[in-house]
């Protein structure tokens, strides 16, 4: 039908293994699906991923809806942020052991919404909010990239009381698809990528409409590498962007007020032609940027430990300090075997 794309694509991910994905293609948003269909038999877990459009009215798919909540283990909800608490709360409700998880960039307000939908002990149980930070500017089925998410971060928001065993399972889910896990509460998460994706996104679209419409040509003659990166990210879905602020309004303010106040420092200085202090702030700009790109993009170290007694705070707790998790597995004494990356102090 029209609802969910979930024919002949999937891929298989086996338990314990680095080799899970057999076949299937990776696409995030409101047009496409993170994978999908993975079949159960004995060791292999299955996983499906559904397609939602725009509508946040699920009613009409109900049927469609509980079919695939009752035939899987987890099920990856990927859809706008208008329409993913509907779409959770529908799949929580249809089957009590279905695992749910999404990959919105939003994610306080959707865990407020599942739980006002469904009740806290469902949303704590059996939903885990995800956010794969691998998305790209290009939408639709043909920017699919079956590595997509190899590399990438994907962020987990469970409460601290949640049931490991779900975060772990889907944890392995975005594994098998070559991520890596920071477990991160949903206000920290939503603070953060206010900064990092949310405000950024709206500054580069005045960038790129700042110049007078009689000189965009010329300017875009004009311009080097600076100006079509600054300015990539503007030509993201803009139905989908205004649904993301909206849901991240708050957080999205701040970020916006903290950048102008920078900016308003520097243009002062150039008002003032103090060129001393535009260029202390040139050299504390550089030094911000190396340090955020280097917690990203540096080759990660990793290290195995072993923790005896694991709870999700013990998750919450390593992404707090700014280390990344794979391969987290239960030994066969019932503690947490994982691979964990040094953070940015430890790699200095």
């Amino acid at each position: 039908g029209n609802s969910y794309a979930l024919q002949n694509n999937y891929l298989m991910l086996e338990r314990g293994s680095d080799q899970g994905i057999k076949r299937g293609m990776a696409v995030i948003g409101p047009a496409g699906i993170v994978g999908v269909v993975v079949e159960t038999s004995n060791n292999i877990s299955k996983v499906m991923s559904l397609l939602h459009r725009r509508s946040a009215d699920v009613s009409q798919h109900r049927c469609d809806v509980e079919s695939l909540a009752q035939s899987s283990d987890i099920v990856v909800v990927c859809a706008p942020p208008a329409a993913t608490a509907n779409v959770v709360a529908a799949l929580l409700t249809a089957s009590s052991q279905v695992i749910v998880t999404d990959v919105a960039s939003v994610k306080t307000a959707i865990v407020e919404a599942v739980v006002e939908l469904v009740g806290p002990e469902a949303a704590r149980d059996r939903f885990v909010p995800g956010h794969p930070l691998a998305g790209r500017e290009r939408h639709g089925f043909g920017a699919a990239s079956a590595g997509l998410f190899a590399g990438s971060v994907w962020a987990l928001c469970p409460r601290s009381d949640a049931p490991l065993d779900a975060v772990l399972e889907v944890g392995h889910v975005a594994a098998c698809l070559g991520a890596n896990v920071l477990t991160i509460d949903p206000p920290t998460h939503d603070v953060a990528v206010a900064f990092s994706s949310h405000a950024p996104h709206i500054v580069a679209s005045a960038i790129a409409q700042a110049p007078p419409a009689e000189l965009r040509t010329t300017v875009g003659l004009l311009s080097g590498g600076g100006l079509r990166d600054a300015t990539r990210v503007a030509a993201s879905d803009g139905e989908l962007w205004v649904q993301i602020v909206k849901g991240n309004r708050r957080a999205t303010l701040a970020a916006l007020d903290a950048q102008h106040a920078v900016l308003t420092s520097l243009r002062g200085a150039v008002e003032r032609e103090d060129w001393s202090a535009l260029g202390r702030y040139w050299d504390e700009g550089r030094a911000a940027t190396e340090a955020l790109l280097a917690a990203r993009w540096r080759p990660q170290s990793w290290s195995t430990i072993s923790i005896g007694q694991p709870t999700s705070e013990t998750l919450l707790d390593l992404g707090r300090a700014g280390r990344l998790v794979r391969a987290a597995r239960v030994d066969a004494s019932g503690g947490l075997l994982l691979e964990v990356s040094a953070s940015v102090d430890d790699a200095e």
